[in-house]
């Protein structure tokens, strides 16, 4: 169970769509009644998406790996006319 509001880290996740299972169906509850958390996460897809502006196709790729893999030395290729470079 969430607590009364969401945590910074669960709004970030959510609005990267890295929340899950039984927690996203949490949230997604608790935000059908909880104003401020609705506010929050609009807040949050505002700043991911001027983060997604500012950063290249590349940065973003390796930052958002990052965030789902961290500590990883996973290494992404850019795509190049919707393949991947190293095909």
């Amino acid at each position: 169970m969430l607590p009364l509001h969401a945590t910074e880290e669960t709004l970030e996740h959510y609005a990267l769509g890295l929340l899950e299972g039984g927690s996203l169906e949490s949230f997604e509850e608790h935000l059908l009644t909880c104003e401020q958390c609705s506010r929050r996460v609009t807040e949050a897809d505002q700043r991911i998406a001027l983060m997604r502006k500012a950063l290249t196709e590349v940065e973003y790729s390796r930052w958002l790996e990052e965030k789902r893999h961290p500590g990883s030395k996973v290494k992404v290729m850019p795509k190049v006319n919707g393949q991947s470079a190293g095909n």
